[in-house]
């Protein structure tokens, strides 16, 4: 009798986490679509191509495997954020989708957690744009290190790495307790925080 209560139980929290998991895709994919209408085409160049395919291409295979859990963090952060500063957050959030896609796809069995996967880092990188606007650190000038807004960009580049990784990283966790019932802090203490060094040696 418990196996068969443990086992509905279980069934029950796969469907909860399932559906959470489709929202967050339904809103990733809203955040991709509203960077593409708000797409600067005119900015796009040579340079922006090379290095969206190299962040696809490469960076998403040089990854980091988290001690004693089958979670992975891509290195190619770095380069999300260097399309931010230089080409703007729509660009940003589009590459962060698509390279999150070909990220997970070599470790992922489920397409579910594949969008997910992407859907979280379109989420986050939407989020990041959010935050610098909301702080006034989005102009050309603030976000090119200029000399005369050193103090700016190194708050904007602080930001961007604080903001990526709670907002990455609050998702995953969450998804951790609705499919496993275990306690958010526990989850995202033990699976997660030590990403921070690699969202902010990004940053650097």
């Amino acid at each position: 009798m418990w196996s068969r209560v443990s086992g509905w139980e279980k069934m029950d929290r796969s469907k909860i986490s399932d559906r959470f998991m489709v929202t967050v895709i339904v809103v990733g994919a809203i955040c991709v679509l509203v960077a593409i209408s708000a797409l600067d085409v005119a900015r796009a160049d040579l340079p922006l191509a090379m290095l969206a395919v190299f962040t696809v291409a490469v960076g998403s295979r040089v990854s980091i495997q988290i001690p004693r859990f089958k979670s992975h963090i891509s290195v190619s952060d770095t380069f999300i954020f260097l399309v931010l500063l230089m080409y703007g957050g729509e660009y940003a959030i589009i590459l962060a989708a698509i390279e999150a896609t070909a990220s997970a796809w070599r470790f992922c069995n489920r397409k579910l957690t594949v969008f997910f996967n992407a859907a979280t880092m379109a989420i986050s990188t939407s989020a990041v744009v959010m935050v610098l606007k909301a702080f006034g650190l989005y102009s050309e000038v603030q976000l090119h290190g200029r000399a005369d807004n050193r103090q700016s960009f190194v708050i904007a580049l602080s930001l961007i790495a604080l903001t990526q990784f709670l907002a990455n990283t609050s998702l995953a966790s969450f998804h951790d307790v609705l499919k496993d019932k275990v306690q958010l802090w526990e989850t995202w203490k033990s699976k997660y925080i030590w990403a921070f060094f690699s969202y902010f040696i990004g940053a650097a």
